[in-house]
């Protein structure tokens, strides 16, 4: 068991320096591109209804999203409409409380930045950290990220401090810290969903931890998903109030899984639908029911699924391994083109930081770094979901502080060329 000293006291003077002015590049960065689109880049659709759910959320009491704001949503989690609604409260939802909101923004992803050398120290690579925290703080989509309505850049936040927690935690054993990762995992499943099945991941990893084993994992475990409901409670309390079901996170899985059943995510080759106009051919909605609508499209995904696979199987199997893998990891983020002026210069840019960040995963796994697999089987496990579903460069976001994390990691263990 290790000694109880604190992560940011482990870090040198010269460490300590070096991640304050990433921070504070990183900020100037986010700031200078808010203010370099003063139209900012909000879309019609998620970003948009984020906003409507907030405001919403203040006229009425109720917690929408989408179309009808007449009802109560089920479709996202809480946590980012309630920030929102939060700032919005003191601002105003007009021009003032969405420039403080888009301010905000850049602020969390500051903090991210400052949480990715705290998982480098954590792990006692602390100078892979710091390069990792520096690509996160110039690399454009990252920045771009950090300034949109979009819950990506919070979500990157909550899973970043989870992490560090809940590695402090192994390493000391301590059962406070244990339920702190939990809090946190709660907080950032209210965010974005697609974390909650990680307690798994983590019972996996230290079941082959010699200082833990299966009893102790399995007592992790437990505490972490009796403490991650416990967070999800009052958001399942409502669900149940509202909608007389069970449903700890949400119901918004049918059109992402539909949509992902068709190859390069092509879902508008055959039109609109002449019924519901709004939609591709062949999708249908019930009207005022969400979730009948989710579970309809859910059906109709299976459905099509089969199908294609019955017909095409040699190319649906292909989109499903490599096809999707490279739609989620092949180019970099943008958002209603901000960054359309230096995407073709991004794309290779990104091609070269995947490549040595699975080479720098490599090279860790052979020096049996300390954490290493923990690390990779999320990677394994956050790519692995999204596979199921719809793979975007958006849905990446969150694995990039990482992925530049294992960059670092390319440098030698010691450091020495760095020091």
């Amino acid at each position: 068991m290790e000694q109880k000293r604190g992560i940011i006291q482990a870090l040198t003077r010269v460490q300590l320096l070096l991640i304050a002015l990433i921070m504070l590049l990183g900020l100037i960065l986010r700031v200078v591109m808010i203010l370099h689109h003063p139209d900012r880049p909000i879309t019609i659709y998620d970003d948009m209804y984020y906003i409507k759910s907030a405001q919403r959320l203040l006229e009425a009491g109720i917690f929408t999203f989408g179309f009808d704001v007449n009802l109560p949503t089920v479709f996202i989690p809480p946590v980012f409409p309630l920030y929102l609604a939060g700032v919005f409260a003191v601002f105003g939802s007009g021009e003032v409380g969405l420039t403080v909101a888009q301010y905000s923004f850049a602020v969390i992803g500051t903090l991210a930045i400052g949480m990715t050398a705290l998982l480098g120290a954590v792990i006692k690579r602390p100078y892979a950290g710091i390069v990792g925290a520096l690509i996160y703080a110039v690399y454009p989509p990252t920045i771009l990220s950090s300034i949109v309505f979009l819950t990506e850049s919070m979500f990157t936040l909550g899973m970043l401090a989870f992490f560090v927690v809940l590695i402090r935690a192994i390493q000391t054993h301590r059962t406070s810290l244990f339920i702190w990762a939990g809090v946190l995992l709660g907080i950032t499943t209210l965010t974005r969903p697609t974390i909650a099945l990680v307690p798994a991941v983590v019972g996996l990893y230290l079941w082959f931890r010699a200082d833990y084993g299966f009893k102790k994992a399995f007592r992790v475990g437990v505490l972490l998903v009796a403490t991650l409901f416990l967070v999800l409670s009052p958001w399942i309390i409502r669900n149940y109030v509202d909608f007389h079901q069970f449903i700890p996170l949400t119901k918004a899985s049918g059109n992402p899984f539909l949509t992902g059943t068709y190859l390069n995510h092509d879902v508008w080759s055959g039109g609109h639908d002449p019924q519901f106009k709004d939609l591709p051919v062949g999708w249908k909605r019930v009207p005022g029911d969400q979730i009948a609508t989710n579970d309809l499209l859910m059906e109709m995904g299976k459905q099509r699924l089969q199908a294609e696979f019955s017909k095409h199987p040699k190319e649906m199997l292909q989109w499903y391994t490599i096809g999707k893998f490279r739609a989620f990891w092949s180019r970099p983020f943008d958002w209603r083109e901000t960054l359309v002026g230096d995407f073709q210069v991004l794309i290779p840019i990104h091609k070269y930081l995947v490549v040595f960040g699975a080479l720098g995963m490599f090279v860790s796994v052979l020096r049996k770094q300390e954490f290493v697999w923990l690390l990779v089987l999320f990677f394994a496990y956050f790519t692995g979901v999204h596979m199921v579903y719809v793979t975007l460069p958006r849905y990446a976001l969150p694995l990039l502080p990482i992925l530049f994390l294992f960059v670092g990691m390319l440098l030698p263990e010691r450091n020495r060329v760095v020091e």
